[in-house]
């Protein structure tokens, strides 16, 4: 669902539609990510066999959960740049 939305909103924003629309950045969320998540994730903290993310939203759910547990102050923009990021390193989830 989120990589079909981002594929959309990749196309509007290459035929130079639409400004308020964001187009998700993976490269930025691994950057996030790498700041300010890495120091209590490991990698199999996303392999684990009772992970609570089971698709793109749930995936989404627990990042906005814990950039407020963190205080981190990310925007939606940035919380979905990391989702990105995630689901492209370690969960792969199915294009519904």
């Amino acid at each position: 669902m989120i990589r079909q939305f981002l594929s959309i909103v990749s196309v509007v924003l290459a035929l130079g539609g639409g400004t308020s629309v964001f187009a998700a950045d993976a490269s930025r969320g691994s950057l996030l990510y790498d700041t300010a998540c890495v120091a209590c994730h490991t990698d199999q903290a996303h392999w684990r066999e009772k992970r609570l993310a089971t698709d793109p939203v749930s995936l989404a759910a627990q990042v906005r959960h814990w950039a407020g547990v963190a205080r981190l102050g990310w925007n939606e923009e940035e919380i979905q740049d990391v989702v990105l990021y995630l689901d492209a390193a370690f969960y792969r989830f199915p294009v519904r």
